[in-house]
C-alpha cells in the first residue's frame, strides 16, 4: 500500500464535493504493560491548528486531552471520513506512539472537560470497537445517520478500530 493510499475512506460517496478539509491526528499510545491509552472511548488527538505539522499536533492534543507526553512514532497511516453533515472532509492521520511521562490533562476546551481518559487492555478493546462498529454498519451503507453526532460517534469508532489494528500489527512484527 502507497503511503498516500488510505487505510479506509468512509462516505465516499461525498468525495466529488468540495468539501472543507480537515487534517486531524490520532495517537495509538501504549504504556509498559501494552495497554493502550483511550479518550472518552476514542485515541486522543484532533484537529491540526493553522501553521501547526502533525508531530507537534498530536504531542499537543494527547498532552492536553490526557495528560501524556508522548515521542511519536511510526506513521500508521490516514482515514478519510467525508462528514456530509458538515460539509468536511477529515484527513486522520494515525501514529504509534511510546508514552514518555503523564501528567494532569491541559486542555481548555469546554466539551473536553471533564471527559476521562483510561488505559485499555488491547483486545478487549478491539473486541468493543468491533462490536459498535457492527451496530452502525448498516447505518453507513444506507446513509442513514439522523445527524453529526450518530455519524460522528460511529465514524470514530471506526477509524480508532483501524488504527488500533494497525498498530496491533506493528506491534507484532
Amino acid at each position: 500500500m502507497s503511503p498516500l493510499s488510505p487505510l479506509l475512506i468512509l462516505n465516499e460517496k461525498y468525495a466529488s464535493r468540495n468539501f472543507v478539509i480537515r487534517p486531524v491526528v490520532k495517537g495509538v499510545v501504549f504504556n509498559e504493560a501494552g495497554q493502550v491509552l483511550l479518550f472518552s472511548g476514542f485515541l486522543p488527538g484532533g484537529g491540526v491548528e493553522e501553521g501547526e505539522d502533525l508531530i507537534s499536533a498530536l504531542k499537543r492534543e494527547c498532552l492536553e486531552e490526557t495528560g501524556a507526553l508522548v515521542e511519536v512514532g511510526e506513521y500508521l497511516g490516514t482515514v478519510v471520513q467525508y462528514r456530509n453533515f458538515l460539509e468536511k472532509k477529515y484527513e486522520i492521520h494515525g501514529y504509534f506512539c511510546k508514552l514518555i511521562d503523564r501528567q494532569r490533562p491541559t486542555t481548555t476546551q469546554e466539551d473536553e472537560k471533564g471527559c476521562s481518559s483510561e488505559w485499555r487492555e488491547l483486545d478487549s478493546t478491539l473486541q468493543t470497537l468491533n462490536d459498535r462498529v457492527n451496530m452502525c454498519e448498516q447505518k453507513i451503507k444506507e446513509d442513514s445517520f439522523l445527524n453529526d453526532r450518530e455519524q460522528s460517534q460511529c465514524f470514530h469508532s471506526k477509524t480508532t478500530l483501524e488504527f488500533l489494528m494497525q498498530a496491533k500489527i506493528h506491534r507484532e512484527k
